[in-house]
């Protein structure tokens, strides 16, 4: 195991004053999160057996009831009704002025940014493009055009000339605060920006906070600290009903809680939809002294936590964590999301959690499941890890997973790759690597998926090598893959290079009618004799025959 695993005494105290220290290093380091810490054997014979490591049984979240279903139907109308539900009804939004920056101050003088935002209209565009200053330090507190602030607006454009070039500099307060009364109303766009060094004590999300839409295109938002709610604290640097990053990073950022009260979304909270496209959110955090009840009530999502749907692509989610005294609890260290969930051409690196180190995928409510699913193509979790359980899945609900790679993920008690949880589970595998993730420190120990009741995974043309609880298709092959460490192989994200000599090359399938790998556009799915198994396919130079026989 790695020697960065000093603090191995499982006592509260102790085991959260090491997890916050490691917190407090550089993002990179935040993989301590993410490796094991030895825990006695019980509990994993006690998930072998489809049971919680206490006894209980998961519950059963395939029923509905029928007042919950009316519940999720009225609140469906409502968002139609207010919240226009795609881009191209965004669109529609009339466009309006541009309106130009001109001084780097923040003294409410013409030209300011605060002063160009106040006397702004509906769908006008705020232009800080010309700007040669490098910063604006806020210096009267947050730009507020929400509901309550000091000019109201619901949709609004912030453009600047390149997010290493412009920061608006939050100065220890918030920097952008947007929204209704009703939720999703309205959208605040921001592109070519950096917002950074929000602080907000009052529970909000510190750098951009809204009820309605936020989209972050080609922007970042970084160095932002929530802290100070209850019962709840909402997203480190952002918390918004609907979020669309498109180019962006949300990074270095907090979520904490202290007392009896929970944070959520270290990262950012959405309480609707997010979608990510070519986006990063990485080394953020959300810390607590509680995991909450773990039904109604918890701590959740160290990057991201998602309250309905997600969509992700070409993205990556590195170096987040979720830490709290109970090293039990505390779901989703990457990723917790709750409703359907669409991951492409994605990685998971370097995130950690009590449980679901990578991506927990919940049931969407308590009060039960109206059919989510969780489909994961082309993608790649590595070194990724929990305390307890689930180092770089959990899933309660049915999961399709294909051409991906999930391997070199650890936990400290066991289940290092996938743990597949409760009694609505179903498991589809297509041409897909699960292999070498390992739990505790003897080397060579390996847990790739256990589920907690007995399960077939349907599929074929995978590679998997330990499993409990489940059947796997007949023609799973169990070899080392002989996969080399995560890296840059070109494209959008990292991935994990086959060996030539690999035993998963030319024997998978192309059921998805893939036409890249993972990396996208100038790497073939199919390449060579047939597709690999895994995320990455080894690109095979043409057969020239002719030119090689000295033809011209």
């Amino acid at each position: 195991m790695n020697s960065t695993i000093a603090c191995n005494d499982t006592t509260h105290s102790i085991a959260h004053e090491c997890a916050a220290r490691r917190i407090a290093l550089s993002a990179k380091t935040r993989l301590a999160i993410a490796l094991a810490i030895a825990l006695p054997a019980a509990a994993l014979a006690a998930s072998y057996a489809g049971g919680r490591a206490d006894g209980a049984l998961a519950p059963d979240f395939a029923y509905v009831s029928p007042h919950y279903a009316l519940r999720l139907s009225q609140r469906a109308e409502r968002n139609a009704m207010r919240q226009p539900q795609t881009p191209a009804h965004r669109g529609m939004v009339p466009s309006g002025n541009t309106l130009p920056v001109t001084s780097c101050a923040d003294d409410d003088g013409p030209g300011t940014l605060r002063n160009v935002v106040y006397s702004a209209s509906e769908g006008d565009t705020v232009d800080l493009s010309q700007l040669t200053c490098g910063t604006i330090t806020l210096l009267e507190g947050a730009i507020d055009i929400g509901v309550l602030g000091d000019h109201h607006i619901n949709d609004l454009s912030i453009a600047g000339p390149g997010a290493d070039a412009l920061t608006i500099d939050g100065n220890g307060d918030r920097v952008f605060v947007h929204g209704d009364f009703q939720l999703g109303l309205g959208t605040l766009s921001i592109s070519d920006l950096t917002i950074a060094n929000g602080n907000y004590t009052h529970g909000l999300a510190s750098c951009i906070d809204s009820s309605g839409n936020i989209e972050l295109t080609r922007a970042v938002v970084t160095g932002c600290k929530a802290s100070g709610g209850g019962p709840l604290t909402f997203g480190g640097a952002v918390s918004a009903a609907y979020l669309t990053m498109t180019s962006s990073t949300i990074a270095d950022s907090t979520s904490q809680a202290a007392g009896d009260n929970v944070a959520i979304g270290g990262g950012a909270y959405v309480s609707g939809d997010a979608t990510l496209i070519g986006s990063t959110i990485s080394g953020n955090v959300a810390i607590a002294q509680t995991p909450g009840d773990g039904t109604y009530y918890l701590t959740a999502g160290g990057g991201l936590y998602v309250r309905s749907g997600l969509s992700m692509e070409a993205s990556t989610i590195s170096d987040n964590g979720l830490v709290t005294y109970d090293l039990l609890h505390g779901p989703g260290g990457g990723i917790f999301v709750r409703a359907d969930t669409e991951i492409a051409d994605s990685t998971f690196v370097h995130n950690g959690a009590a449980i679901g180190g990578g991506l927990y995928k919940a049931v969407f409510s308590h009060y039960g499941d109206p059919g989510t699913t969780l489909t994961i193509t082309n993608s790649t979790f590595s070194v990724n890890g929990a305390y307890y359980f689930g180092g770089a899945i959990v899933t309660f609900r049915p999961t399709t997973i294909t051409s991906s790679t999930i391997s070199q993920n650890n936990a400290g008690l066991g289940i290092a790759g996938i743990w597949c949880r409760g009694s609505d589970v179903a498991l589809e595998l297509q041409s897909t690597i699960v292999a070498k993730n390992a739990y505790g420190d003897t080397p060579g120990t390996y847990a790739d998926i256990v589920c907690e009741h007995p399960i077939t995974i349907a599929g074929s043309s995978n590679l998997v090598i330990a499993t409990g609880n489940v059947t796997l298709p007949e023609d799973t092959l169990d070899d080392d893959p002989l996969l080399a460490a995560l890296a840059d192989n070109g494209g959008p994200t990292e991935t994990m290079a086959l060996d030539p000599k690999s035993p998963a090359i030319d024997v998978g399938n192309n059921v998805a009618d893939l036409v890249f790998d993972q990396r996208g556009k100038g790497f073939t799915r199919v390449s060579g004799a047939g597709p690999d198994i895994g995320a990455f396919e080894l690109q095979v130079a043409p057969d020239d025959t002719i030119f090689e026989n000295g033809f011209d």
